[in-house]
């Protein structure tokens, strides 16, 4: 054999073998890209490798800034200052058995904070089976390892993703309308309209790009949906890191109509004396009316407060600065972190008031 005709041989079986092996990348690739991993980076390894210097970080069992939140916040306020010393953090989640729509919005709201320094941030999965696949398949760790920087935008998932998480600063009608839309399938079994829900987010998306940094559009909004196919529940929780309902009245400046409000709020509710009475006077819309002299509803805290008064949301949870809101257990509390910004979460149930889609 000549060798011109061994070339030829060795030819074909290097192509036959490429060609495999790219058949094989793309298989894995795809196979990567529906369970949420990335292939240049392990998601979430089992412990940390290299020499990065990580400090380590047990998350609570109980994930779950619902029903959990003194620990939770607690925990997160210690993530936060490793960012604040630029210093990367390895969190365990191994031993998490429940894990709620406003921790995921903490973690990842973190994350991206010490992704864009440049900081190193990693950790562990869940033990717990569902747990785990529920954030592989939600993209969770994809976005983990996602290179580059967005200033406006970051979605995790998609919107059948039975986690689905989006943040923008922007008001964005359409991702509360997604949302809405297959929330209300898993609910109903069909597109409906919900028009208490789409409301409370196109304010809070207002309210945030308004009002929750120093200047107008500064802080992200986040949206978290979480789909209960078993139980025909949707949750949507809503999260802004700005400086939280008290924290934004306590920095008013003179001039503003609610500028000396405690001062005036006291004289009208001397009982009122701590900040979780205070909440339940905001959401009766009494703050404003003392303040302005003028009723205030349809907007804003009382406007979601009446919502849900109306049939219009199910179940409503309002977490900011030291207070926590249960409203339909009529649960006003002070917590003893604090949270810097507000969470609000609310249920998309069959007793809500819904329209047709068309």
């Amino acid at each position: 054999m000549d060798i011109s005709s061994k070339r030829k041989k060795w030819k074909i079986r290097h192509d036959r073998k490429s060609m495999m092996l790219k058949v094989h990348f793309k298989e894995k690739r795809r196979e990567d890209f529906r369970l949420g991993r990335s292939r240049y980076t392990p998601s979430f390894l089992s412990e940390p490798q290299g020499s990065t210097n990580y400090h380590f970080l047990k998350a609570p069992d109980n994930f779950s800034l619902v029903s959990n939140e003194n620990e939770v916040l607690a925990f997160i306020d210690e993530i936060n200052s490793y960012y604040q010393k630029k210093e990367p953090v390895f969190i365990n989640m191994d031993t998490v058995s429940t894990l709620g729509n406003g921790a995921i919005l903490l973690l990842l709201a973190n994350m991206i904070l010490f992704r864009e320094k440049g900081i190193n941030f990693n950790g562990s999965k869940p033990n717990n089976i569902t747990l785990r696949q529920e954030l592989e398949t939600s993209g969770f760790f994809r976005h983990l390892y996602k290179t580059g920087k967005d200033g406006m935008n970051y979605t995790v998932g998609t919107p059948l993703s039975k986690i689905y998480t989006h943040a923008q600063k922007e008001v964005d009608t359409e991702a509360a309308d997604r949302i809405i839309e297959v929330a209300s399938e898993t609910v109903w079994g069909e597109k409906r309209r919900c028009t208490g829900v789409q409301r409370t987010l196109i304010e809070l998306m207002h309210n945030t790009n308004n009002h929750a940094g120093s200047k107008k559009g500064e802080k992200h909004w986040w949206i978290s949906s979480n789909r209960d196919q078993k139980n025909q529940v949707a949750t949507i929780s809503f999260m802004d890191f700005g400086m939280g309902i008290f924290d934004s009245l306590n920095n008013k400046h003179p001039g503003d109509l609610f500028y000396g409000w405690k001062d005036l709020f006291s004289k009208f509710f001397p009982w009122a004396d701590s900040s979780d009475k205070i909440m339940k006077l905001i959401l009766e819309g009494e703050l404003h009316k003392t303040c302005t002299g003028k009723s205030y509803r349809g907007k804003g805290l009382p406007g979601i407060y009446s919502a849900y008064k109306k049939g219009k949301l199910g179940k409503l949870i309002i977490i900011s600065n030291r207070v926590y809101a249960d409203i339909g257990n009529d649960d006003f509390h002070l917590m003893n972190g604090n949270l810097h910004g507000t969470f609000i979460s609310c249920e998309i149930n069959n007793t809500i008031f819904n329209l047709p889609w068309v």
